[in-house]
């Protein structure tokens, strides 16, 4: 039997609601449940069940796997997909895929003090 750690989920729907600029009785208003219940689910006091925690994953734009576990399933497959094909590179393609990468790392910092 796998344990749900309701504190922790509670914990990640809390975060993505600051971030999403929502305040827990704006998000609670457009769910339709009480504050008081919004409050219990970010401090891990009750278990809100698995079409609730969606419904709060839409409205906040976040994804569904990453607050129920913490893990974001198509970010852990470019990961994998990633070192699968690093794996497979020699040395030089190696050092040219890593000097691509802090080229396009760099000029997107750039471009976020810019603006664009």
């Amino acid at each position: 039997m796998s344990y749900i750690n309701y504190p922790l989920i509670g914990n990640r729907i809390r975060m993505a609601r600051k971030a999403k600029g929502l305040t827990q009785g704006e998000l609670s208003e457009l769910i339709n449940i009480s504050v008081s219940y919004m409050s219990r689910v970010e401090n891990g006091k009750t278990c809100p069940n698995l079409q609730r925690i969606a419904e709060i994953a839409t409205i906040l734009d976040a994804d569904l796997g990453e607050l129920v576990s913490g893990s974001n399933e198509a970010d852990d497959y470019l990961k994998n997909d990633f070192f699968r094909i690093m794996k497979n590179c020699n040395n030089t393609e190696r050092s040219l895929v890593y000097s691509i990468i802090c080229d396009v790392l760099k000029n997107n910092k750039r471009r976020r003090k810019i603006k664009i």
